[in-house]
């Protein structure tokens, strides 16, 4: 059995390095077609690999990834907390995670709004050059941090203050950082694409990752309409907790059950 969290070298190959992406593609294609199962993370995942693999739906089990308990925790404690002024992504700094776009439109509020900062937490990726080099060219530095990796502690942390979430990404598996800042009650926006739309439904504002005006405007309503950040933030919790790492744990064990009894039978 095999887990597939996205097929990004097939639906993004231009956000490969040339002599990585061989390896994606007979990997992958060959887990793919000698497992007896495969679970993947979402229904887009899922639909995913039946186009691209033309794998029977059958021989696909779909089994969500589940949220940090702790994250709960830490949205009934913002309820009685001030929060900071700023915004927070978590986010490894590649390509498809659409940060340039982010940045931009940050700049264009910031402009109005200078008490506010950005804060991009994740790995450096493949596009952390571009990215520094966008905040330099932008005059931000004062007003974006990139945090880099960071322990889960201090991750906790940012959660725990951050005004509101934005993730602008325009290609995802599953979309965990979403799941997470929901859970947390954090006002939230995200790109509506899937899974991410199905993920978040109405507990989150959507826009379109390409549109910066759209990303612009969204984060307009997150800071400034304060009936929309309390229905959000009451939303968020309630969305999330359909969402569980036991049950993650329990389909995986379930799919492994059947994977073995195929295999005797």
């Amino acid at each position: 059995m095999t887990v597939f969290h996205d097929l990004q070298h097939k639906r993004h190959p231009e956000h490969f390095r040339w002599f990585d992406l061989p390896f994606w593609r007979v990997f992958l294609y060959v887990a793919a077609h000698r497992s007896r199962l495969l679970i993947a993370v979402s229904d887009a995942t899922r639909k995913d690999l039946e186009r691209f693999y033309q794998l029977a739906t059958e021989r696909i089990r779909v089994v969500p990834e589940g949220v940090d308990e702790r994250l709960f925790e830490i949205g009934r404690e913002r309820s009685a907390l001030e929060t900071d002024s700023f915004l927070l992504t978590v986010s490894t700094l590649h390509p498809h995670k659409n940060l340039d776009r982010l940045i931009r439109a940050f700049a264009r509020f910031h402009a109005d709004r200078p008490d506010f900062r950005l804060v991009i937490v994740g790995l450096r990726g493949f596009h952390a050059e571009e990215i520094e080099k966008e905040v330099k060219e932008l005059g931000l530095g004062d007003a974006i941090t990139l945090t880099g990796w960071i322990p889960r502690e201090q991750l906790y942390g940012l959660f725990r203050r951050a005004h509101s979430f934005v993730y602008p990404s325009t290609f995802e598996g599953f979309g965990l950082p979403v799941l997470e800042a929901l859970a947390a009650g954090i006002p939230s926006a995200c790109s509506a694409i899937e899974p991410l739309m199905s993920l978040a439904g109405d507990a989150a504002l959507q826009f379109d990752p390409q549109d910066e005006d759209a990303m612009l405007e969204a984060i307009r309503r997150l800071t400034c309409d304060l009936a929309l950040r309390r229905q959000l933030a009451q939303q968020g919790p309630r969305r999330a907790a359909a969402f569980s790492w036991k049950k993650t744990a329990q389909a995986t064990l379930a799919a492994l059950h059947h994977a073995a009894s195929e295999q005797c039978a």
